[in-house]
């Protein structure tokens, strides 16, 4: 079943609007909470992964025919991008992203 949402076998809409919004909440977690403290900061990024990787999990749960766990682990059923789900990667660069880039 080819899912219409897929711009490529590794990448879909999906994932780049989580990617988006993510980018867009670090930019406006950068500029408005700036004097904030750092602790501040980094819980702030941490959480924007977190709500977006509980929002893709439940995407995955609802929204996928699949009723089998792979619908977790698939790339198109759920928000992907580089064969990579979404779930995955948000928590990943957002503790990244606290560390390093707002850590300093």
């Amino acid at each position: 079943m080819k899912n219409p949402a897929v711009l490529t076998g590794a990448t879909n809409v999906l994932g780049l609007s989580f990617f988006v919004v993510w980018t867009i909440s670090l930019c406006v977690i950068l500029g408005v909470v700036g004097s904030y403290p750092v602790i501040r900061r980094q819980l702030a990024i941490v959480s924007v992964g977190l709500v977006l990787m509980t929002a893709d999990l439940v995407w995955r749960y609802r929204q996928s025919p699949d009723t089998t766990m792979w619908r977790f682990i698939s790339d198109v059923a759920g928000g992907a991008v580089a064969y990579i789900p979404a779930w995955a990667w948000m928590p990943a660069i957002s503790t990244i992203a606290a560390i390093y880039w707002v850590g300093e």
